[in-house]
């Protein structure tokens, strides 16, 4: 993905159990350490986000009712999840392991893998377990996986990005 001052994002349907994803990324040039708690200042170089068919536990009416406005707006070709997990190259490394996105109000919750000041020009495996990363981010049983997409955000900052996402795929944990 290659960009400069903008975000975008590609994203396929997939279903079924959330189970082990693995990937590799890596980033050539991308913007600097960003606060990812706050809107308008949360650029990243990469990000990995992964949408799930249920609602968190604690799910309230008015994020449910957001969530309703914000389907009404995509329309019916696209269904969006109900909670998502996102996985980032970006920020500064000092976050929470999950912490709530400025944005799907409070139905996404986000984990740094790489920080922004990162090495770059060079591959990073990647392996998550989407269940017990769910539990951890929202509580309760996790709901099947629905979608997964792979962005970039250099909007704020107005930085150039050139990064790339390889072999992402889902298998069981184990």
């Amino acid at each position: 993905m290659q960009g400069e001052g903008q975000a975008s994002f590609v994203w396929r349907r997939v279903e079924g159990p959330p189970v082990c994803l693995s990937w590799r990324w890596r980033v050539d040039v991308g913007p600097p350490p960003t606060d990812l708690t706050r809107r308008g200042g949360d650029d990243k170089a990469l990000s990995i986000a992964v949408g799930f068919a249920g609602w968190p536990p604690d799910a309230s009416v008015w994020q449910r009712t957001q969530h309703r406005l914000a389907q009404a707006r995509v329309g019916n070709g696209r269904t969006l999840p109900r909670s998502v997990l996102m996985y980032v190259w970006g920020g500064t490394g000092r976050e929470p392991a999950f912490f709530a996105t400025p944005y799907l109000a409070g139905l996404g919750r986000m984990r740094v893998l790489r920080p922004a000041d990162a090495p770059r020009g060079r591959w990073f495996p990647e392996r998550v377990d989407l269940a017990a990363d769910w539990r951890a981010a929202f509580g309760g049983e996790p709901p099947p996986v629905e979608e997964i997409a792979v962005g970039t955000d250099v909007d704020d900052t107005a930085s150039r990005v050139d990064a790339a996402v390889e072999a992402p795929a889902l298998a069981p944990c184990g």
